[in-house]
């Protein structure tokens, strides 16, 4: 990344209102703390139903595992 990258990314975030100290996702885990907010609240989902794009994630099914919550995931045949 060149600086000029870097300043205009900086000032990208500037203009979105984007703090500093925001950082890139993966969009299993943010599906994993909605889950988990979702548990602080006194609830748990009957079953996750989730396309390749979550269902790909290994770390996603172990998650999902870990909390006791059975999910049909599709996956990619390659």
């Amino acid at each position: 990344r060149t600086p000029a990258d870097t300043a205009l990314i900086a000032q990208r975030r500037v203009k979105a209102a984007i703090p500093d100290t925001a950082r890139h996702v993966r969009k299993w885990e943010m599906a994993i703390a909605q889950l988990d907010q979702l548990a602080d609240w006194g609830h748990t989902p009957p079953a996750v139903v989730a396309d390749a794009g979550y269902g790909d994630s290994a770390q996603f099914r172990l998650a999902l595992t870990a909390r006791d919550i059975p999910y049909i995931v599709a996956i990619k045949s390659a």
